[in-house]
């Protein structure tokens, strides 16, 4: 009570000393209850494999702080090839080995969403501010990398198991809207372009329709983001990836993509049953390169009235009647850009395009979602703010920025035992020891046999919260193996 009467009369002071004291305690029960279970671990383990070579010291980061806490570790033989593996039973079932950094999944999640929208510093001052965690900011941009490059790995093994045709989507539509789009980002250091000092990021998003928020106010509806500076070929696994994984793909009859028109966008849409120029591109094109007001209005009657032939007999005898040599420039642009996308020129609804009946809910619009997507997805973190970012870095917080746009639930991307679990699963490694019982254990037969830590002890609020925790683990163990 000393640390908490010293905090005087500030109320703000008074609950963080509070606050401290019971994260404190809390660490404190968290390691006796963990030290307990590698005691009991110990004792029901298949000593013909695992052999007791000592105990170790280390410490798990968390919300509430740093745990430390002391567990055993043993050797253990690998049937498949007699190699003999240092291994800790106590981390491994309590998934500990696979924290990235000795962070847990929570504390990696609150890394992760801070940084997302935060820069290093005020990340890790924000958290620590809100937490007991205590963090620096070259902390934040280590843990970051190392959570993204676990992303990065799972996208690869996404895209192996679709090319396998081992995944099928949840999402069942008739008519998938697609774009894509480019984002000029500063790059630093050795990856830095000469000269323009800039790399286009690759940015395309996928999507089922619309639906309606407020008056003359719509969103898209179980939208596919995915953005990097990969190469065209690589990138375009990766969105057919992430589409095999969230539309059922053999149920789409129809496929419209829209873009600027650039080459590698319309590698992204070579899908697509309906290519469409972006109005936005398409509308500003002409208000860039036609400066005389009444030519201006005159080329965007010819596109409301869908008189493309027209049009371009327009734009051509401009090349031909103006005298300033910057205007004849921007004309020919003009008459280049839309020669070269001729039949993308109008829309699916101004080409009265019929489509199948959307879903109750659901309406289906003109495309031009894509610079508003990259705008707040990509560019306020990483472009509108003023930073410059490696490649390395930026493909990363790229592909961190676009999976938490994934079908609108940031939460999506957190959830990084999951990633673990499919990583594992897509590389299959010797037993971990959840695992052990069931395949090499004593007759272990899906039932605890032995008696949790303080069993048969006076039990208190923080340890009945503890053993909650575990038989609730215990109850993952048994639903995993069914």
């Amino acid at each position: 009570m000393e640390r908490i009467a010293k905090a005087g009369n500030d109320f703000n002071s008074f609950i963080h000393s509070v606050y401290e004291v019971v994260c404190e305690v809390t660490r404190n029960i968290v390691t006796e209850m963990m030290e307990s279970l590698d005691e009991q671990l110990m004792k029901d383990r298949d000593t013909s494999i695992y052999r007791n070579k000592g105990i170790r010291s280390t410490t798990v980061k968390t919300f509430i702080g740093d745990i430390a806490y002391k567990r055993r570790y043993y050797t253990r033989v690998d049937p498949s090839n007699e190699e003999i593996v240092r291994v800790f039973l106590l981390d491994e079932y309590l998934g500990i080995d696979g924290y990235i950094g000795k962070f847990c999944d929570d504390a990696i999640e609150l890394i992760t969403n801070s940084f997302m929208d935060l820069s290093c510093r005020k990340s890790a001052k924000a958290i620590m501010e809100s937490t007991a965690l205590e963090i620096s900011h070259t902390t934040v941009w280590n843990a970051f990398q190392k959570a993204s490059e676990q992303h990065q790995k799972h996208m690869d093994y996404l895209v192996e198991a679709c090319n396998t045709k081992e995944v099928v989507g949840a999402i069942e539509t008739k008519v998938l809207f697609k774009e894509a789009d480019g984002v000029n980002i500063s790059i630093q250091g050795k990856d830095r372009p000469k000269g323009y000092g800039k790399r286009e990021l690759k940015v395309a998003k996928s999507y089922t329709g619309w639906k309606m928020i407020g008056k003359d106010r719509y969103e898209t509806v179980d939208r596919v983001v995915y953005a990097s500076f990969e190469k065209t070929n690589a990138f375009i696994k990766k969105v057919q990836a992430l589409e095999e994984i969230t539309y059922d793909t053999g149920g789409i009859l129809k496929v419209i993509f829209g873009s600027d028109g650039a080459g590698w966008c319309k590698s992204v849409g070579e899908d697509a049953d309906i290519f469409q120029l972006d109005t936005y591109h398409r509308n500003n094109a002409i208000t860039r390169c036609i400066k005389d007001k009444a030519h201006r209005k005159a080329a965007m009657e010819l596109i409301q009235q869908k008189d493309i032939d027209t049009l371009l007999d327009y734009v051509e005898a401009l090349v031909t009647s103006y005298e300033d040599p910057d205007a004849v420039d921007k004309a020919i642009q003009l008459l280049t850009y839309f020669t070269n996308n001729k039949n993308e020129l109008l829309t699916w609804k101004e080409r009265d395009i019929e489509l199948p009946d959307p879903p109750k809910g659901i309406v289906y619009r003109s495309l031009g979602t894509q610079e508003h997507t990259n705008a707040n997805v990509i560019c306020t973190r990483m472009k509108n703010n003023g930073t410059s970012w490696s490649l390395n870095g930026g493909s990363n917080m790229a592909l961190m920025l676009s999976l938490r746009a994934h079908r609108g639930d940031p939460d999506w991307i957190y959830n990084t035992s999951a990633i673990r679990d499919t990583l594992l699963l897509a590389s299959p490694e010797p037993l971990s020891a959840a695992q052990v019982p069931v395949a090499i254990g004593n007759g272990y037969d899906g039932v605890r046999h032995g008696g949790w830590p303080y069993s048969n002890a006076s039990t208190t609020v923080g340890r009945k919260q503890i053993k909650n925790i575990l038989e609730q683990k215990h109850i993952s163990l048994i639903r995993y193996q069914g």
